[in-house]
């Protein structure tokens, strides 16, 4: 034999309930219930918020008003809010501190319907109250770790541009015997003849290592720079045509160390870019400078031009092993390290992608990396030819 199903809840069982569950019901809930009259004075009040204040049901029904139960600064807002109410007939989410009996005072949120008779004149509210005790207290900690985070990204801001304002200093200053070194390396090329061949070496080694710290001071100075946001792009029309060779004929000297050959290819006689030739100067930099450092020797690396309606676009290619798929995501990350390396045991940073790719945001540009499978990295740098 089954057993018989309970009955469905519908509003005739909650009807048949005996008064004395109802009353349960009402007194012991989680949250406190009371109704005012017309005058904000108390006719009903549930044992839940009686126990929250402290007070007997003689000393509140019929005796207190509900604005007695409210600081000072707080009774002017409620009297004005519950003038409305009583027109109204709803009231959600208000915020109120109540005072108990003992002087200490807890946070509540008051949600009210109003009761009007049949000639639509008010005759009580229907109030639900819910200590916000607890979370008052949450919201305090959220807050008071909120302030002190805010004083830690102070001090933190603080320390970051101190940093930043020594490694500016430092590497500024370290820029001038940088370019001595080499000046001087390049004074003993010069008298090649007099020279050993070992002695030669290390000419070659000097200028080498002077070269690569200089190329180090740069990028600290560049990711300096963009953490300071300083120097904006200052951009101008310009025909980047000339600069683009000027800039890869500076890498003429590293490439033929490797027997690289340089190309520049443009079947235009102008490009035109909306650019800033600085920016411009440092990306187009970079790239040369790592397809070089990445081109194994006897190769060669090209410098395309191309313009189209909206942009002029630049490539750099070279014939190195490429970056594979799954490590194309960290290509443009600072301090990237991926697995092709220099062909040459050259040292790399991982900041010149990194550096490359931030100028190229900034002056509005796109800089991204063409999948070529087997025929070495092509960058492409898209700058646009007018304002936006």
């Amino acid at each position: 034999m089954k057993p018989s199903s309970p009955p469905p809840v519908t509003a005739d069982l909650f009807q048949q309930l005996e008064p004395v569950v109802l009353e349960d019901l009402y007194h012991y809930a989680p949250v406190g219930y009371h109704s005012l009259d017309a005058d904000g004075r108390f006719l009903l009040i549930n044992e839940t918020e009686l126990r929250w204040l402290g007070y007997t049901r003689e000393e509140v029904i019929g005796r207190r008003f509900f604005s007695e139960l409210l600081p000072a600064d707080q009774r002017a807002f409620f009297t004005e809010q519950f003038e409305l109410f009583k027109k109204t007939g709803v009231v959600k989410d208000l915020r109120f501190t109540l005072e108990r009996q003992d002087g200490s005072h807890f946070p509540i949120l008051l949600n009210d319907t109003a009761i009007y008779d049949e000639d639509g004149r008010f005759l009580m509210t229907r109030t639900v109250v819910l200590d916000l005790t607890v979370q008052q207290a949450l919201e305090d900690q959220i807050f008071q770790k909120n302030e002190e985070l805010n004083s830690l990204n102070e001090q933190l801001f603080a320390l970051n541009q101190t940093k930043n304002r020594f490694i500016g200093v430092v590497a500024h200053d370290l820029q001038n015997p940088i370019t001595n070194l080499r000046m001087l390396a390049a004074k003993f090329r010069k008298t090649a003849e007099t020279l050993t061949p070992r002695q030669a070496q290390w000419v070659e080694e000097i200028d080498e290592t002077a070269r690569h710290m200089g190329e180090l001071i740069q990028q600290t100075l560049d990711v300096n720079r963009i953490e300071r946001n300083a120097n904006a792009p200052q951009f101008a029309d310009l025909n980047v045509l000339p600069l683009l060779a000027e800039l890869l004929n500076r890498f003429t000297y590293l490439a033929e160390r490797k027997a690289i050959r340089l190309r520049f290819l443009s079947e235009q006689a102008e490009g035109r870019a909306f650019t800033d030739p600085a920016y411009l100067t440092e990306i187009v930099e970079n790239l040369i400078s790592n397809a070089i450092k990445f081109s194994p020797g006897g190769k060669t690396v090209r410098l395309t031009v191309h313009s189209d309606e909206t942009a002029l676009q630049i490539g750099v290619a070279d014939e190195g092993p490429g970056v594979p798929v799954d490590e194309q995501a960290r290509l443009f990350g600072r301090f990237a390290v991926l697995s092709p390396r220099p062909t040459a045991g050259e040292s790399s940073s991982g900041l010149g992608l990194s550096i490359a790719k931030e100028y190229a945001d900034q002056l509005g540009a796109s800089l991204h990396y063409e999948n070529r499978p087997n025929a070495g990295a092509t960058f492409i740098l898209r700058l646009p030819t007018r304002p936006r």
